[in-house]
């Protein structure tokens, strides 16, 4: 695939202000942490830059702190881990903005990331950062002994000078587009249509980073045996082939189909309706099913999948900086806004009190779950024996047995075992939330299932619960609406039998399910899952 987008990063010594400035351009002062202290931004950090009139964009990359003297682990491991962030950066880089302060002059430290950069061969401007006010006019100059053809000089957090920089950013980018045709690579943009968003989630050190790394096939996060290197979210990008998944599924579950996303809409807009009737809703289901199954061309079967790894999570009594307050924000953010979270689990320790608080709060949040059991290489003599390996599944489910539906993958990031399983999984998630299941199998199902085990419902009478129709009214996770006698006063246990039937029976694994019960001319309606 040739690219015609060009890579631009930020580059400089701690807190001159990269952060600020790349969220300024960005427009979301959400992408990157910026706070008053070095060394809060240890990753590379990506955005697309969309230019206002014009039909260009760039990468942009947000850098931790850069000395490019550090580069000994046992004398500086967060520096020199973060230093190796920003080396990366420039060699991807297209155009490097090498951000410094004002106030603070010129220092060594910036002489020497402009001479370290020189020598990558990369172009190269000089932002001057916290010029405020026109009475810093001056303090400027000495900057221009660095011999350099670009200075710019700005103030992020007021917001001067960031237009002009925009400019020549687009000028940049068009020229850029003219002369070059090369490859991105690393997953830092989609190739194709997303099929989804995966999230990493798990305890500090559970082996995230190192995982996104495997998926991705490059560098894209920090790896360090020091707990809470990665603070933001890191995002990236793998592409999967759907193809053979989405053939073992017939014309009437649509997977990817064109129509499939209009078909759920107009049931979901039915449901919406407070006064539906049940012989009614049954017409438009029907209806709307004719209209879907009328084409059965597949999409393009190859997607692009978000992949976001996150801070590892500690319990609020560990949070102390309001740095680590934001990034525990932010991973809870990921969870909400991703469609599959893989908690990872340090299979050298085992399960914690906060890793079962962190997938109920995944499931609640209605997210497929894959339980990622890591560094399995670690203890070899229990992952590697059935005999051991089925104690450890049987404690696991005796630790979490609401969660008994969901198979636990093993792997070793660090040695790329189980990564095959890992990425199947993946897809098959990706196609249990975007799939349909039609109304006949459906109301088949469930009438069976009443049938075999019915319930009186306690009252003034106990009434037998009965059902008159049902239909899938919306995906992502798969929610189905119940037309019955009485809304209320289900027993919970019943709930939770209906939803393994349905999980049974359609094959639903790691995903929640959901079940909303109505009685005719209803406007409450009551949910199981």
């Amino acid at each position: 695939m040739s690219r015609s987008t060009p890579v631009i990063s930020l580059i400089g010594r701690p807190n001159v202000g990269k952060s600020t400035i790349f969220n300024r351009l960005l427009r979301n002062s959400a992408k990157a942490i910026a706070f008053n202290k070095p060394g809060v931004t240890r990753d590379r950090h990506y955005g697309i830059l969309r230019f206002d009139t014009e039909d260009q964009d760039a990468l942009l990359i947000d850098t931790g702190g850069f000395y490019p003297e550090y580069n000994d682990p046992d004398e500086n491991l967060m520096f020199s881990v973060m230093a190796q962030q920003a080396r990366l950066a420039i060699r991807e880089s297209d155009l490097v903005l090498i951000v410094a302060d004002v106030r603070e002059g010129l220092l060594p430290f910036d002489e020497a990331i402009v001479n370290f950069t020189r020598k990558e061969k990369k172009d190269l401007w000089l932002v001057v950062n916290k010029y405020d006010t026109d009475t810093q006019a001056g303090l400027e100059s000495e900057f221009y002994s660095l011999g350099l053809e670009n200075v710019l000089l700005v103030s992020a957090e007021h917001n001067r000078g960031l237009e002009d920089l925009k400019d020549r950013m687009l000028a940049f980018t068009k020229q850029y587009e003219k002369d070059q045709a090369e490859d991105v690579g690393g997953g830092v943009k989609p190739n194709y249509p997303l099929a989804g968003k995966v999230s990493l989630i798990g305890a500090p050190n559970a082996g995230k980073s190192t995982l996104l790394n495997q998926l991705l096939g490059s560098e894209r996060a920090v790896v360090s045996s020091v707990a809470g290197t990665t603070i933001d979210p890191i995002e990236g990008f793998m592409d999967l082939n759907f193809e053979d998944e989405a053939n073992l599924f017939d014309k009437n579950q649509f997977f990817f189909k064109k129509d499939a996303v209009s078909l759920l809409a107009k049931i979901e807009e039915e449901f919406t309706e407070t006064s539906v009737e049940a012989d009614e809703f049954e017409n438009e289901v029907v209806e709307a099913e004719e209209e879907a199954t009328a084409s059965t061309a597949l999409v393009q079967p190859f997607r692009s999948v978000m992949m976001i790894d996150t801070a590892g999570i500690r319990r609020k009594s560990h949070i102390e900086e309001e740095v680590e307050a934001q990034s525990v924000y932010r991973s809870l953010r990921a969870i909400t806004d991703s469609d599959v979270v893989i908690y990872l689990i340090d299979g050298d320790k085992g399960i914690t009190h906060q890793d079962k608080k962190l997938m109920g709060v995944a499931i609640e949040k209605g997210k497929s779950l894959i339980i990622a059991i890591n560094k399995i290489d670690l203890n070899e003599e229990v992952f590697s024996k059935k005999k051991e390996k089925k104690e450890f599944l049987l404690d696991l489910k005796f630790e979490i047995p609401w969660l008994s539906y969901c198979e636990p993958v093993f792997l070793s990031a660090k040695k790329a075992w189980g990564i095959t399983r890992l990425k199947d999984e993946i897809k098959r998630l990706l196609l249990i939330r975007k799939r349909y299941i039609p109304t006949g199998p459906l109301n088949k199902t469930l009438n069976k299932l009443f049938e075999q085990n019915p319930v009186a419902i306690k009252g003034n009478y106990h009434t037998k619960l009965k059902l008159k129709y049902a239909a899938m009214v919306k995906a992502a996770p798969p929610t189905f609406l119940l037309f019955t006698n009485r809304s209320k006063g289900i027993p919970v246990n019943y709930r939770r039998y209906l939803v393994n039937g349905i999980r049974n029976q359609f094959d639903l694994p790691n995903t929640p399910v959901h079940v909303v019960f109505r009685k005719e001319n209803e406007k409450r309606v009551t949910k199981s899952d």
